[in-house]
């Protein structure tokens, strides 16, 4: 599972999770090196399953309110699959969370889909703290250059 928390820095600050994100958390924190032994090329492979936000206004008393754009994972990757958006209370975060469809849960990606777009959260107040979970299937191997 793919875990990250940001605060914003700016009202209506836009934050993205790329397909390279979770590639990038997972070596990291398997270390797992790009190159493995005899100089092959150690490549990650996964697999999005679903994904969660929420949002949480730490340091302020305003009512934490939060959008998210869960995007289409093949393809060009333009394509928004869902819009989400939620008011939460001084009690309860606001959040989101999507299940992708078959099609793009299907999808193996990897380093060539670095760039594609997994969500984009806004949260709409300065100093909101937005903690996203992607679950992924991901395995790991070598292969010649």
């Amino acid at each position: 599972t793919f875990s990250r928390t940001d605060s914003t820095s700016a009202s209506f600050q836009v934050d993205t999770i790329t397909v390279g994100d979770i590639i990038t958390q997972i070596r990291g924190r398997c270390n797992i090196n790009a190159v493995g032994p005899n100089s092959l090329d150690n490549y990650i492979q996964l697999r999005i399953l679903r994904a969660q936000v929420w949002c949480t206004v730490a340091e302020t008393l305003l009512q934490p309110d939060l959008a998210v754009s869960f995007y289409e994972l093949s393809g060009d990757n333009k394509v928004v699959r869902k819009q989400l958006r939620d008011l939460g209370t001084l009690n309860r975060p606001a959040k989101v969370g999507y299940q992708y469809p078959v099609t793009d849960s299907q999808d193996v990606l990897d380093n060539d889909n670095a760039a594609n777009i997994v969500l984009q959260s806004t949260a709409t107040s300065t100093g909101s703290v937005n903690t996203y979970r992607v679950k992924v299937l991901w395995r790991s191997g070598y292969q010649s250059t």
